[in-house]
């Protein structure tokens, strides 16, 4: 968590990052055991997963299946190290938010069960928020799909529209059936120009069944009552976010979604660095867009985000990089003291005693070893040596943290 500052060719982008956790065998299979566990004990869950999604919105997988294995691929990386917020290009280039970041991160570590829940929860309800939209002229609206925003809520037929969408799709597969997910995804849209939309997708985790099964997957994950309450109006607010930060880093959205925190009875500081991992999870990693060159992952939801934040609650951001630095110093210290870089450590190994010159020694060392010092001064062969090994440990343990 806490990092010597990387170079830029030690840097990878969002896309190079999920690219590389795609091809990751274990992982997929940690996460395939985690889905197929929960889609089992919840028949909800299973039926939300093998729901339809189409490209223009979700071009990860033509099953909402693809998109939570994203979400919870990205999630169980982050935890086994595989992957590092600082260490993707769009995160290391936000200056002057490393706090903020460095806080989901460290959120994402201490809430796994309540994000782990809230990527479960947060699909229960496209069961029923579930909508065909096909464009004027195509061959969706042939078959008979609604042509507007308005005929797609007002559709008494979803059912109807959900068989026919799979019949069309899967004749569709059989014909590519060499191809990925992805390239099945995307070449479906593109010849149908059938969006499937989920609006207000959140709003039904306090359905009196989705609510029930919510309940029973927060026990599975042994959330507290209080964990419990944060994952659902996490999910509440999940439309609210996208709406706000797809398109918008003013202080009028951050306000807005405060107030909304706000009217629920949340503490909102807290609570916020929660959503933003939720956020991040869902929109940024969990969900790929696509156009005639190609696909990609959309960090600016997050950036957006952030941005707001910093707009709209200033003080929470000054807040959040005094946390980080008492945080990092403490945490520097501690691997100094195991380390034997600490004043006790150096005393040892140089068998002196207290005074200026250790003292210089000490702040020097411990500089370079943050990386803000570029030489030690003269020492012994055999101590400097020991110094630099101490070093090297030093920030090996802080780049683990």
């Amino acid at each position: 968590m806490f990092e010597i500052k990387k170079k830029s060719k030690e840097l990878e982008t969002l896309d190079e990052a999920i690219s590389r956790l795609e091809e990751d065998e274990t992982l997929n299979h940690d996460v395939r055991a985690y889905l197929e566990d929960r889609g089992n004990a919840f028949p909800i869950l299973q039926a939300a997963m093998n729901l339809p999604q189409s490209a223009d919105s979700h071009a990860e997988g033509h099953v909402v299946l693809h998109h939570v294995h994203a979400s919870l691929r990205f999630l169980f990386a982050l935890l086994d190290g595989k992957v590092k917020l600082s260490g993707i290009v769009e995160f290391a280039h936000m200056r002057g938010f490393e706090a903020e970041l460095q806080e989901i991160g460290m959120v994402i570590n201490e809430h796994v069960a309540t994000l782990r829940s809230v990527l479960l929860g947060a699909q229960l309800g496209k069961n029923e928020a579930l909508r065909f939209v096909a464009r004027p002229g195509s061959v969706g609206e042939v078959k008979g799909f609604p042509v507007s925003l308005h005929r797609a809520w007002v559709d008494d037929d979803i059912a109807g529209h959900l068989e026919a969408y799979r019949d069309i799709f899967s004749a569709w597969t059989r014909e590519h059936s060499t191809d990925t997910a992805v390239d099945l995804s995307v070449s479906f849209f593109m010849a149908t120009q059938i969006s499937i939309i989920y609006p207000g997708f959140g709003k039904y985790i306090v359905d009196k069944e989705i609510a029930a099964t919510f309940l029973l997957i927060g026990k599975e994950e042994r959330l507290s009552q209080h964990e419990a309450r944060y994952a659902e109006e996490v999910i509440l607010l999940l439309d609210e976010v996208e709406t706000l930060f797809s398109a918008r880093s003013d202080a009028g959205a951050y306000e807005r979604l405060s107030h909304l925190v706000l009217a629920h009875g949340i503490d909102v500081e807290p609570f916020m660095r929660i959503l933003q991992a939720a956020s991040l999870l869902l929109f940024v990693v969990g969900q790929k867009h696509f156009s005639p060159h190609g696909t990609w992952h959309n960090s600016s939801l997050i950036e957006n985000f952030l941005h707001a934040e910093n707009a709209g609650a200033p003080l929470a951001r000054i807040r959040a990089e005094d946390r980080r630095k008492l945080e990092e110093k403490r945490a520097w210290n501690r691997v100094f003291h195991e380390e034997g870089l600490d004043g006790h450590g150096l005393m040892v190994l140089l068998g002196v005693q207290p005074g200026k010159e250790l003292g210089m020694l000490l702040k020097n060392v411990q500089a370079m070893a943050r990386g803000k010092a570029a030489e030690l001064p003269k020492l012994d062969k055999g101590v400097r040596k020991e110094i630099l090994v101490r070093i090297e440990s030093s920030r090996a343990k802080m780049s683990s943290l």
